[in-house]
């Protein structure tokens, strides 16, 4: 009974548009997806480079280890150096 009263969702309403406003929307819309395509650039260049950082301290980490282990460090001095590396990267 409710759907029968409802007016019907067809209307005759005219939509008035001018030859700039339709220029304007697109423009609006094209500057729109150039912003968002600028946005997923620059977020891959930044997880790149970060994923490149994070791999060049995993083979600064790797190299330091073999030279304390060739070297027979102590433990302590071992672990201040680990300390030291951290703290770079962080």
């Amino acid at each position: 009974m409710i759907i029968r009263r409802m007016k019907p969702l067809k209307t005759t309403t005219r939509i008035n548009s001018s030859v700039g406003e339709i220029i304007f929307a697109i423009f609006i819309s094209v500057f729109g997806l150039v912003l968002f395509a600028s946005l997923i650039a620059n977020m891959q260049k930044y997880l790149q480079s970060t994923s490149v950082r994070v791999e060049e301290m995993r083979v600064k980490r790797r190299d330091a280890e073999q030279w304390m282990s060739h070297h027979m460090l102590p433990d302590l001095l071992k672990e201040r150096i680990r300390r030291y590396e951290q703290y770079l990267y962080v």
